[in-house]
């Protein structure tokens, strides 16, 4: 059974609420900054945290939710979907009928299932997606685990050891999915890059997309931007010896926020990450990254992200720093900017 429609805003799936639209991705590429600017207004809701649903069997997207599995039974999405859809709907439940009603997930885009399964249970939705320079959005990820303790290794080992890293800066084939199963019409890129330079346009944009009229866009700080530290070697060291296993690489916030975490704290540990911190030092700014590591991500993001400037129909190069036009040869070291 699909989603149906009823009156006003509200799409219903087996009588319960579900999105109008769903912000699928990518992680680090201002999925945040987007929820805000859009929920800032009086005629759209996303709930709040992010939720998981049509990708739940993924362990890359969903590391700390498989790692819990190990010893407590597995979730299914097809043997379990009557609990999980009950869950998951109940986020919608509150909101008023006039309301448009999203989802914000940064998944999405990467999980095989996940298109099919939203047509499934929500219909036609609009879809939004959210892409960034596939390098500096690497980038971010990486030292976003450095400081949340669950990186131990320099940037050169982490993209061997950490498959999603590469895999959330992969954005063609998933956004192919979107497009197959919902139709170009239906679905939204908006570049990171844009909503920073041009916010109120970008995001006139999305609500023009969703049949909404246009609004007067506050100008704001981006979300979840990070601080970096000015040298790695402390953090590193302090990750390998105090790691935070509750924090496996390439978590999302929707699997983080899924279970309950257990902290233990004192004043001597506390001291000792400040110390760290401290040693560390901190800036706005991405640590410096060698020329051959940068030539090398550029080279393998934009193979691996081949037809996407086709697919949006715009030259990436201008926008994107590491982006490569078809046929490049050796250029000089890329610029990526933080």
């Amino acid at each position: 059974m699909g989603c149906s429609v009823g009156r006003s805003n509200v799409r219903t799936h087996l009588g319960r609420r579900v999105p109008n639209f769903v912000i699928v991705g990518a992680m680090k590429a201002g999925t945040t900054s987007l929820h805000h600017h859009l929920e800032s207004h009086s005629d759209i809701e996303i709930p709040r945290p992010e939720l998981v649903l049509f990708d739940i069997d993924d362990p890359l997207c969903h590391p700390r939710l498989h790692r819990a599995m190990l010893t407590d039974r597995a979730v299914s999405y097809a043997d379990d979907f009557d609990e999980l859809f009950d869950n998951y709907s109940s986020h919608f439940a509150d909101f008023p009928a006039d309301k448009l009603v999203g989802e914000d997930s940064t998944t999405y885009l990467y999980n095989d299932h996940a298109p099919s399964r939203m047509r499934e249970v929500l219909g036609e939705p609009r879809v939004v997606v959210m892409l960034r320079d596939p390098v500096a959005r690497l980038l971010s990820q990486y030292w976003h685990q450095v400081n949340r303790r669950s990186m131990q290794q320099r940037l050169e080992r982490a993209l061997f050891a950490d498959a999603t890293l590469l895999q959330r800066s992969t954005y063609a084939p998933g956004l192919r999915r979107f497009i197959d199963e919902f139709g170009a019409d239906s679905v939204h890129v908006v570049l990171t890059e844009d909503l920073a330079a041009r916010p109120e346009s970008t995001v006139n944009g999305v609500r023009e997309f969703l049949g909404l009229p246009s609004a007067v866009v506050t100008p704001r700080t981006a979300s979840n931007v990070g601080t970096y530290p000015t040298r790695a070697w402390p953090l590193l060291l302090r990750n390998r010896l105090w790691p935070d296993r509750s924090r496996p690489a390439g978590a999302s916030e929707a699997d983080l926020s899924s279970r309950a975490t257990s902290r233990r704290s004192s004043a001597g540990t506390s001291l000792l990450g400040a110390s760290v911190r401290l040693l560390g030092g901190a800036q706005t700014e991405t640590p410096t990254v060698s020329a051959s590591t940068l030539d090398y991500l550029s080279r393998v993001l934009t193979d691996a992200n081949a037809g996407l400037d086709a697919i949006l129909g715009r030259d990436l190069a201008p926008f994107w720093p590491s982006w490569r036009t078809a046929g490049a040869g050796q250029s000089d070291p890329v610029a990526v900017p933080s």
